[in-house]
């Protein structure tokens, strides 16, 4: 976990310090490729490749943090006196999904119900994720305001497509010379 004190509370995120440690490590290698006192003048895509380089760590760390949030809340209720009063274990499968901030793919136990055998995933129905549907409410509520504006399915998709898997590259630019 990483804390910090803000306001004269700790405040506690959910990254595992390993992921943290790592990820600063390859974006600082990067930093201080830039930062490193050389006569070489900056070309025009030197500040694109240090924002498209901090957009990726960061969408890293989000993905990697709603992983380990959910995995965690799974464990809780999987250990909890509740879980083990109302529910047995099924098994714990993967589960997939494609967020604003990319895909993530977690683990989540699947329990029965001992009173009414009815099938019962915790981390989805608290979270308020409908079975089987791999995009998250955030995604299907941008999709259904860009087709009531867009009214074209294809252009949703490619402008989903862009949006989730790279909010800015150089590379978008490449059609597009400044």
């Amino acid at each position: 976990m990483v804390q910090h004190i803000k306001g004269g509370l700790i405040v506690m995120y959910m990254i595992p310090q390993e992921y943290t440690n790592q990820y600063l490590e390859c974006f600082n290698s990067f930093l201080n490729d830039i930062r490193l006192p050389r006569p070489e003048k900056g070309t025009a895509t030197t500040w694109a490749k240090f924002i498209e380089a901090s957009c990726y760590y960061m969408e890293d760390i989000a993905r990697r943090s709603i992983v380990a949030f959910l995995e965690k809340m799974d464990r809780e209720f999987k250990y909890s006196r509740e879980r083990i009063e109302q529910y047995y274990i099924k098994y714990t499968r993967p589960r997939t999904l494609i967020t604003m901030c990319g895909e993530i793919t977690y683990n989540r136990t699947v329990y029965i119900n001992k009173s009414t055998g009815d099938r019962y995933v915790y981390v989805d129905r608290k979270m308020g994720l409908v079975p089987y549907i791999r995009y998250t409410p955030d995604v299907r509520a941008y999709a259904l305001a860009a087709y009531s504006d867009e009214n074209s399915m294809i252009k949703v998709g490619k402008e989903l497509g862009e949006l989730i898997h790279c909010k800015f590259s150089i590379h978008a630019f490449d059609s597009h010379p400044i």
